[in-house]
């Protein structure tokens, strides 16, 4: 067992800096590649670009009632990136420098420890998937949020605080409180309960930063008016169906054992050891599940507006970064303990994949195997080599269906084009496998120990870095076009309205945004506010019938693509010619106009002609007005007739 305060040995490895940089950042770009502007940067970057041209947006319902944005300086900042080098350049060098500040960071946590770990850490981090709090929620997101930079100035903020520098622990906490307030809480909740319990207990009294968010609550001055407010049916109604995703009984269990999964290999890994990051990362594991409870109660079953619009439980995020950073530490210290060691080292290689991606049901059996074996070695009980032999043959078992679930989900994403969102190179899906880059970036650093294969190790490490270079911008050529399009090239400029709100049938908002800079139509990315705006809420519900079957469409139609292939014709993916001419006569909101590739045997306004720049093949979309649709709809007596 490690001695208190003990590193993590390494055998005498020296790793170059350059050395190991490049294997991390070959790792990250292959494994994370940029697919374009997406998920949640569609609302950070039509945040900005509302700055730079206010004309268009009022009738918008995202940005007619507000959002989060009021709370953040980034897009304050991001338009002047945009302004000057355009979407594409600005997106990928703020995606750049916010990855090279997480990593940082993380560098910084870890310096002293022996060259061997520190880069299998990194490489962990940068291999790994970072979901949390399920499919919707991740860390290293591959595209530009305020998230971007509020989580490298959070891990710096705790580095800080490890090398005893609390005021500059202070600074970069508060600028990450001025970019992305969600994001810093957690790391100051972390830092507190840590300076509690490894320095003095009465940091407790720091609490008392909290008493002004009474007094402005008392006030009414908002947001902090929202502490003395509860969801009203109407408003969770539709929150619970927006923001699903945001409240922890909605999560399924494999979420929850991956939370535990993080708990323990940070208890496993740093077991016996009081160096400070040790103890940090102990006190994160257990703080998000902390957070996670308490926000069950003032969020899931209170329905209090201000402490559900927190979101206490992404504290979660600051344990599962720092536990796949002890990864290969668990695994190495394992590895030397002997033969019940090795064996604790292969489950934990094996299991933890299917563990921390929080998607199988094999995550239970997962976490209990390799912790059995962890614990086991740690415990030093002998065990007979007919029982390991059974156990690893059991364990190559387990591999071999964490291999297979991770292939299976590479290859899901490289057939799906939905939104501009795929793997569009198969040379991406090994990258996509932990359990095999990691092996790859082992034996890579392993094989630079020996001076007469440096040379090839360096040339290999280099032609990965070429490769991940090379293949990192996976988007599709309308992606392409919709980032980089001057205003000469937008289509249908002269055919819409300023203020009229449009439905791009199949592309989603951006197009409608960043192409026509126009007001959208019946996109949920519009209504990513329900949780902070009642007003966004209400507008959604007054569009439910148009939501939902565009939404059900939408779902059905990039389930057969990931099945087929990309340039399918699919009926059930286009919306049927009675249901275009309803959603025009329906009464309250509809869109007023409608964008689509099909070519529907009503009024057209115009036409545009696609023609991607990659070779493939060109595609028609033609603008369709309500306002003609609708006179030209066969009515009796005044009802609409299919």
């Amino acid at each position: 067992m490690p001695s208190a305060g003990a590193e993590p040995r390494a055998g005498g490895f020296r790793v170059p800096a350059w050395y190991g940089a490049a294997l991390v950042a070959a790792l990250l770009l292959a494994s994370e590649p940029y697919r374009g502007v997406r998920h949640d940067a569609l609302m950070y970057l039509g945040q900005a670009l509302v700055r730079l041209d206010p004309r268009w947006w009022h009738n918008d319902d995202y940005f007619a009632f507000g959002s989060q944005d009021q709370y953040s300086i980034f897009s304050r900042i991001f338009v002047y990136a945009i302004q000057y080098l355009g979407i594409p350049t600005a997106e990928m060098l703020a995606l750049s420098l916010g990855r090279l500040a997480t990593f940082g960071a993380l560098y910084w946590m870890v310096d002293r420890w022996p060259p061997l770990h520190r880069w299998l850490g990194l490489a962990a981090v940068a291999g790994f998937a970072h979901f949390y709090g399920g499919k919707s929620f991740s860390v290293l997101e591959p595209f530009v949020t305020a998230r971007t930079f509020a989580e490298p100035l959070s891990l710096l903020a705790i580095a800080a605080v490890l090398r005893r520098r609390k005021a500059w622990a202070a600074l970069a906490l508060a600028l990450a409180f001025l970019t992305h307030p969600l994001i810093a809480l957690p790391a100051a909740l972390v830092i507190w309960a840590y300076l509690m319990t490894a320095e003095d207990w009465r940091w407790i009294s720091a609490a008392v930063a909290a008493l002004p968010v009474f007094l402005l609550a008392r006030a009414g001055v908002a947001p902090f008016d929202g502490l003395l407010q509860r969801y009203d049916d109407a408003w969770f109604r539709v929150v619970g169906d927006v923001n699903a995703a945001a409240f922890v009984s909605e999560w399924g269990y494999p979420v929850y054992v991956a939370i535990l999964g993080y708990a323990v290999v940070v208890w496993l890994a740093a077991w016996g050891r009081t160096d400070p990051l040790s103890r940090l990362s102990r006190v994160a594991v257990v703080v998000g599940p902390v957070c996670c409870a308490v926000f069950f109660y003032v969020g899931d079953w209170r329905h209090n507006v201000l402490l559900s619009q927190l979101q206490f439980w992404r504290a979660i995020w600051i344990g599962e970064v720092l536990s796949v950073l002890w990864v290969p530490v668990l695994v190495l210290e394992q590895w030397r303990r002997g033969p019940v060691g090795r064996m604790a080292a292969a489950a934990v290689c094996a299991g933890l994949p299917l563990v921390q991606a929080d998607m199988s049901i094999y995550g239970w059996p997962s976490l209990l195997w390799f912790t059995l074996w962890a614990v086991l070695s740690l415990r030093q009980v002998p065990i007979k080599p007919g029982v390991l032999r059974l156990a690893f043959a059991a364990t190559v078992l387990m591999g071999l269906v964490a291999l297979g679930l991770h292939c299976w989900e590479a290859l899901y994403e490289l057939r799906s084009a939905f939104r501009g969102s795929p793997l569009t190179y198969p040379a991406s899906i090994p990258f996509r496998i932990p359990l095999l880059t990691l092996g790859v970036i082992g034996a890579l650093l392993a094989g630079w120990q020996r001076p007469r294969w440096r040379m090839a190790c360096g040339a290999a490490t280099i032609a990965l870095l070429g490769l991940s270079i090379w293949q990192t911008d996976q988007r599709t050529a309308f992606t392409r076009f919709v980032e980089a399009a001057t205003p000469s090239e937008r289509p249908f400029q002269s055919q819409i309205p300023l203020t009229a709100r449009v439905y791009w049938a199949g592309k989603g908002i951006a197009p409608v945004w960043f192409l026509l800079h126009r007001p959208g139509f019946g996109e949920i990315a519009q209504y990513a506010g329900a949780l902070f705006n009642r007003r966004n809420a209400m507008a959604l519900q007054q569009i439910g019938p148009f939501m939902e079957e565009t939404t059900r469409r939408t779902t059905r139609c990039s389930q057969l693509q990931s099945w087929m292939s990309r340039d399918y014709r699919f009926a059930d993916c286009e919306a049927p010619l009675a249901e275009i001419r309803l959603d025009c006569a329906r009464p309250g909101q509809r869109p007023d106009f409608i964008v689509s590739d099909v070519p529907y045997p009503l009024p057209r306004e115009a036409q545009w002609l696609f023609r991607p720049r990659d070779g493939s093949t060109p595609t028609t979309y033609y603008l369709y007005s309500c306002a003609a649709i609708r006179s030209d709809t066969p009515t009796h007596g005044g009802k609409f007739v299919p």
